[in-house]
């Protein structure tokens, strides 16, 4: 990479930290209903009093969402990528000088991604979302019985990654 190159993507990490910042991402709060979905946080959560009993007075919200999951893991990754995608969207709109750059960098960061083919089943998912976060747009391979389900995870994710939607989305 050259100097530019190097600076070019120093912009777009920098850009995307203060957005994850300004845009809410640390400011996730349980009682803030989804803008774009249906929010069943409450409702699951009052299914699973188990999860409601065994968290303290003091967990954080985002602890608290993530409890409600059997797998806790899958649902901190799955929400990392969809967040970082949602904060990457809105600075494309909120900072069009770096548009450009930003697609670029997205773009080079799909060349270094690994073959989904060769991932263990949930890494693969993520992997999958990771793409879609970065608006790749040739055909990702997907196994003949889960085309549908990779259909519904990727509107699902598009839907989130948009100007308007919140962290609570």
């Amino acid at each position: 990479p050259t100097k530019d190159d190097n600076f070019l993507w120093f912009k777009v990490v920098s850009t995307h930290q203060v957005a994850r910042m300004e845009f809410g991402s640390f400011r996730f709060e349980f009682s803030d209903p989804a803008t774009l979905f249906n929010d069943l946080r409450h409702k699951v959560e009052t299914s699973r009093i188990d999860v409601a009993k065994t968290l303290p007075a003091s967990a954080a919200d985002i602890q608290r969402f993530f409890d409600l999951f059997d797998e806790r893991q899958l649902a901190l990754d799955v929400f990392s990528v969809v967040e970082t995608g949602r904060v990457d969207s809105k600075v494309k709109v909120e900072y069009k000088g770096i548009r450009r750059p930003y697609e670029k960098v997205q773009v080079d960061s799909l060349a270094n991604r690994p073959e989904i083919k060769e991932l263990p089943a949930r890494e693969a998912l993520v992997e999958f979302l990771v793409r879609v976060s970065l608006a790749q747009t040739n055909p990702v391979p997907v196994p003949s019985g889960h085309k549908e389900s990779a259909r519904e995870l990727t509107r699902i994710a598009r839907h989130v990654m948009v100007a308007d939607a919140t962290v609570e989305d």
